[in-house]
């Protein structure tokens, strides 16, 4: 390999460039076809690591978001491992079949995206037609969950907390005693 006039790129016997960035002890480097193209991702790949909108993640040149996203699949925060940590701790008073519900309706999605109205949604569905205590009590073990997530520092507020609960008042069965 040759030197070139950009600092950083080298020239391959093969004719190509190899753009080669040294960061906090790790090197990166790609091969490019043209040193115009190899010193246009040096001086890009420099400028978003000094504003910090790329990361340098096991030797890979990554956005914020896309390493946010990796690091969070590799720490598998979703709501399936989240209710599998409640139920393991043993402070779970959620009945089992809600905690099911939740879990295939929205396991797979990672606790921190969970949104109000995702939560609102799943409610409303699954209470469609049913008394307004049924409501409550879906809404609770929802809320139990997501504050178990606060809990474990998995997330930062409660998006259930914002979903009122119904009234109950007219929530009553008419009985009538027969004299036998």
């Amino acid at each position: 390999m040759t030197k070139t006039r950009v600092r950083g790129v080298y020239k391959h016997k093969s004719g190509g460039y190899i753009a080669r960035l040294r960061r906090k002890g790790v090197s990166i480097s790609r091969t490019f076809a043209s040193l115009t193209s190899a010193e246009r991702w040096i001086t890009q790949t420099r400028i978003g690591l000094d504003d910090g909108d790329l990361v340098i993640r096991d030797g890979e040149v990554l956005s914020k978001n896309e390493a946010e996203r990796q690091e969070r699949t590799l720490l598998n925060r979703t709501l399936d491992s989240l209710i599998n940590r409640l139920v393991d701790s043993g402070e779970c008073r959620v009945k089992e079949n809600h905690l099911l519900t939740i879990q295939v309706e929205l396991g797979s999605k990672f606790v921190e995206d969970v949104t109000r109205a995702e939560c609102l949604k799943f409610l409303e569905s699954h209470t469609r037609g049913k008394a307004p205590a049924t409501f409550n009590r879906w809404r609770a073990a929802l809320h139990r969950v997501m504050a178990f997530a606060i809990e474990v520092d998995w997330r930062q507020d409660n998006p259930v907390t914002g979903i009122k609960r119904r009234s109950e008042k007219g929530n009553r069965r008419d009985r009538v005693i027969t004299p036998s």
